[in-house]
C-alpha cells in the first residue's frame, strides 16, 4: 500500500509538474504572439507616419505649385493689361493699318471692300473697273 501510494503521488507530482510545464509554454506562446502583434502594430504605425509625411510634403508642393501658377498668371494679365493701355491710346486707323500688315492684296483689297460699304450712304455713285475686277479675282 505504501508503494502504490508512493507511486500515485510519484504520477500525481508528475501531473501537476507536466501541467505547471504545459502553462509556461502556454504563457510563453502568448507573449510571443503578443510580442508579434505589438511589433506588427509598430510597423503599422510607422507606416502610416511615412504616408502622413509624405501627404504633408504633396500638399505643401501643390500649394507652391498653385502659387506659383498665380503669380505667372497675375504677371501675364499685367503684361496684357499693359499692351492694351497703349492699343487704347492708339488711332483706330493704325491700329488697322497695323493689323493689315502683311495680308496679301487680296484680303487687303477685301478690307478696303468693307471700308466702302461702311460708308456707303456718303458714297454718291462707285464705279468699279473690269481692270480692278480682273486683278481681285486673279490675285485669288
Amino acid at each position: 500500500m505504501e508503494q502504490e501510494r508512493i507511486i500515485r503521488e510519484s504520477e500525481l507530482n508528475t501531473e501537476i509538474a507536466v501541467e505547471h510545464k504545459n502553462r509556461e509554454i502556454q504563457d510563453t506562446r502568448l507573449e510571443t504572439e503578443r510580442l508579434a502583434q505589438q511589433k506588427q502594430l509598430q510597423m503599422k504605425d510607422e507606416q502610416l507616419k511615412f504616408a502622413i509625411q509624405a501627404e504633408e510634403k504633396n500638399q505643401k508642393l501643390v500649394e507652391l505649385r498653385t502659387k506659383n501658377e498665380k503669380a505667372e498668371a497675375d504677371a501675364k494679365a499685367y503684361a496684357l493689361r499693359e499692351i492694351m493701355k497703349i492699343y487704347e491710346q492708339m488711332n483706330v486707323d493704325v491700329l488697322k493699318a497695323l493689323a493689315s500688315a502683311g495680308l496679301d492684296s487680296g484680303r487687303l483689297m477685301a478690307l478696303a471692300f468693307q471700308g466702302i460699304a461702311d460708308r456707303a450712304e456718303k458714297i454718291g455713285n462707285l464705279n468699279i473697273t473690269p481692270d480692278l475686277l480682273t486683278t481681285v479675282i486673279k490675285n485669288k
